[in-house]
Formats: C-alpha cells, sequence, structure tokens
C-alpha cells in the first residue's frame, strides 16, 4: 500500500551508522530477516536465493533500519513525524555504497511494510524524499522486548565524516564525491572531535528519554548553483549531537562534568564576515534593524531570514522563496513586503555590501564561519575544556564561560580577520 501523507510533523534523518547495540535489538533484527525471507518464498517475489554476499548486505540494511526505527521509538524527541529515507531518488547518495542500501533497499523496505514492521510515507512533492514511520506492531515488538537504553544502540564509523551535496533541479540535495585535495585532513579533524566528545563527561537530567551517547559530528560542506567543479570552500558546518536538534528549553537539562552549562554564541556572525570581506566596518547598532514597515520591525527573526537569503542568493532575486514568504508579516496594500522593498531598506542601511549582495557570497561566509568555529573547538580540546557546537554557537560548563568567550573572541579575529562580539546565556 502506498501512502501520500502531507502533514506538518518534522521528520528526523535516516543514521546509516545505527546498528543494534543489544542482544535483544540484535535478535529482534534476525527475526524480521526471518520473517521477510519467509514472506518472499510464501508470495514469490524472489525465485532465487539470493548469494551471500547479497544475504550478508540484506541483514546489514534490515539491522540498520531496524535500528532507527527502534531508536525513534525510545528516544521520540520531536521527530514524531517518521525517519526520512530517500527510495525513488538514492542514486547519488554516498549511502547507496554502504551494503543493502543501494538498488535493492526499496524492495527490502518494502518487503518490511508487507510485513507490518514500518509503513512508507511516499511524498506528494518531487523535490520530497519518502519516509518511514514504525507500525503499532513493531512498536510493541520494541516494547515488550524492554529495549528502551542507549545502550541498545550501537553507532559504526561506516560514514564519512566528511560530506559534499549540491541541489538537483528540484530542489532535493545529493551528495557527490568528494575532492580529494585536503579531504583527509578534514576527516582526521573531524575524528579528533568525536573521539573527545565519545570520553566527555556528558548527561542530561531532564523528564524526556534522551539518547546522550548520540555525540558524532559530520561536517557538511555545501557547492552553490553557481559553481561548477567540486570543492570544499563553501558550507562545512558541524551537525550531530544530541544537543543540536533539542529544544532550546530542554538544553538547560544538560551537565558538562556534572555542572550546569550556558550557551555562548557569535551575535549576527554572517552579515558582520559580510562586512570583513569588503574590507570594512558595520555601523554599530543592530545590523538587522533596517528602515522597514512597523510589522517587519517586530519580526526580527523573518527579517534575518530574509537579509541572509539575499547573501546567498546567487542571482537576483525577483520572489522570495516559499520559507521566507510563509513567514512574512501580513501587510496592508501600501506596505508590500516585496523583495525589492527589502533589498532597498538594507543598502539603505549598508550601502557597503551592495557589491556583494545576490552573488552567492554567503556560502563563502558560512565556510569562513565553520573555519572558526573549528579553531574554537581546536583550543578547548587542547585547553581541556569540553564544548558542544551548534553551528555558529558553543555550550560549555558555567566555570569555564570567561576562558571559552576569551577563546570564541581570540578564534574569530585570528581567523576572519574582525572582531565579533560573543553573547553569553546561562541556560
Amino acid at each position: 500500500m502506498q501512502l501520500v501523507i502531507a502533514d506538518a510533523l518534522r521528520e528526523r534523518k535516516f543514521r546509516h551508522e545505527l546498528f543494534p547495540g543489544s542482544v535483544a535489538l540484535a535478535a529482534l533484527s534476525e527475526e524480521i530477516v526471518t520473517h521477510v525471507l519467509q514472506y518472499e518464498v510464501a508470495s514469490s517475489i524472489r525465485r532465487r536465493q539470493r548469494k551471500e554476499a547479497d544475504l550478508e548486505a540484506f541483514r546489514n540494511a534490515v539491522a540498520v533500519i531496524v535500528a532507527n526505527l527502534a531508536h525513534l521509538i525510545v528516544f521520540p524527541g520531536d521527530d514524531s513525524g517518521g525517519i526520512i529515507l530517500p527510495l525513488g531518488h538514492a542514486r547519488g547518495h554516498r549511502s547507496s555504497d554502504l551494503p543493502g542500501f543501494g538498488k535493492a533497499l526499496k524492495a527490502t523496505v518494502e518487503a518490511l511494510q508487507a510485513i507490518d514492521v514500518l509503513t512508507i510515507v511516499w511524498p506528494d512533492n518531487p523535490s520530497h524524499a519518502a519516509s518511514i514511520r514504525p507500525t503499532r506492531t513493531f512498536r510493541q515488538q520494541v516494547e515488550t522486548g524492554g529495549i528502551n537504553q542507549p545502550t541498545d544502540f550501537d553507532r559504526r564509523s561506516m560514514i564519512d565524516p566528511v560530506s559534499l551535496t549540491r541541489k538537483d533541479i528540484y530542489g532535493r540535495r545529493e551528495e557527490i564525491p568528494l575532492p580529494s585535495a585536503a579531504t583527509e585532513a578534514l576527516r582526521a579533524e573531524v575524528r579528533l572531535f568525536n573521539a573527545w566528545l565519545i570520553r566527555a563527561d556528558l548527561g542530561y537530567e531532564g523528564p524526556e528519554k534522551i539518547d546522550i551517547a548520540d555525540r558524532l559530528l559530520r561536517r557538511r560542506f555545501n557547492l552553490p548553483p553557481n559553481v561548477e567543479s567540486p570543492c570544499l570552500d563553501y558550507g562545512g558546518r558541524l551537525f550531530g549531537g544530541f544537543w543540536q536538534p533539542m529544544k532550546r528549553t530542554l538544553r538547560h537539562h544538560i551537565r558538562i562534568g556534572g555542572e550546569p552549562i550556558a550557551e555562548l554564541d557569535y551575535g549576527q556572525i554572517l552579515p558582520r564576515l559580510a562586512y570583513a570581506s569588503t574590507q570594512q566596518e558595520p555601523p554599530s547598532g543592530d545590523i538587522y534593524d533596517l528602515p522597514l514597515p512597523a510589522a517587519w520591525r517586530t519580526e526580527r527573526c523573518v527579517v534575518k531570514k530574509a537579509f541572509n537569503t539575499l547573501l546567498f542568493s546567487t542571482k537576483r532575486l525577483r520572489a522570495w522563496p516559499l520559507e521566507i514568504a510563509r513567514k512574512l508579516p501580513a501587510l496592508g496594500p501600501d506596505e508590500r513586503a516585496s523583495v525589492a522593498r527589502f533589498r532597498k531598506a538594507l543598502l539603505h542601511r549598508h550601502p557597503a555590501l551592495r557589491p556583494i549582495l545576490e552573488t552567492g557570497v554567503g556560502h563563502a561566509l558560512m565556510h569562513t564561519e565553520s573555519q572558526v568555529l573549528c579553531s574554537v573547538l581546536h583550543e578547548c580540546l587542547s585547553k581541556g575544556i569540553v564544548v558542544l557546537p551548534i553551528h555558529d554557537a558553543v555550550l560549555c560548563p558555567v566555570s569555564t564561560v570567561p576562558a571559552v568567550k576569551m577563546i570564541m573572541e581570540t578564534q574569530a579575529l585570528h581567523v576572519s580577520g574582525c572582531s565579533i562580539p560573543v553573547g553569553v546565556e546561562h541556560l
């Protein structure tokens, strides 16, 4: 049965490194493998037995899918919408090189649906991927099997810690082969960070179930549409770790070395880096404070998104992307929320940005931002201070706030050549 479901539930990304880590979950995975093989025989789907290598690849795919579904049940977070798993356009993704995740994946997932392990949610938009959700039957198997702890899951370093993607004509992200230059050094750097975080004394004291063993980071580079040759000069943010997708209101439950934490973040880092690229100083005050209608001025987060959209756009915009248009305040007929009006207001306050606006410079600026954060992590690691990165911010123990703030300010100046203020919020 194929479903098309359109809802607002948040979905999480499929984790190819996630495997059964306990006897109970491994036994459930093998039981499901047996049921699928029996189903294939009974329904005459396969007329020939799999070769030994193909059977091992199939077992691997089932184990990873089962681990992802069980993890969603045990640690649901806000991801109740399911797990994104591309089935119709997996080609071009590096994950298709993993055992069982090539051309045979779609048939495997459909068989798991047939034996009531999961439900496939097929998208009604070509720019969206399919997703999977655990069935009630599978949920009962997990609960009755006593699968409810972080130790029920294992993470294997099968996935490259560095990735490079670009959007296709439908807006879907496709992974493309990494250029060889400097890639090994970047992989070694991310693995160093991951080894450091795995050993860190982290805790969570909140009421929700959080998998604090989920600590692996991955550095993601993006290729802008106006760049042909693969390179690692754009994007590069670190993604991963249980703390990143966590609701901001829950992060105060995190403990590092038994201590409460604080969040330190760079203030308005992208526009400040934009000014640095023009070798000019930004005006004093809030960079996002633009001469706009009153309805806009109360929506600072929308103004910020619109500002950054013009930094990232590789061509002159005539209409806002849908994600921006949906969030714009309702204005009267004499106060249209047009791109032209916003651009005029931005350049009135920031004329120095005219030469770089809508040239795609944002992708390069984000790369600089990621280099700043990686430098901060190296410095903290060398000083024995554990910090948890969140793009342009870090979480750190409250006792280390002065030291981490100094490190962040120093590294921003060293890497980018400009001073960037660091805000502190005790959680």
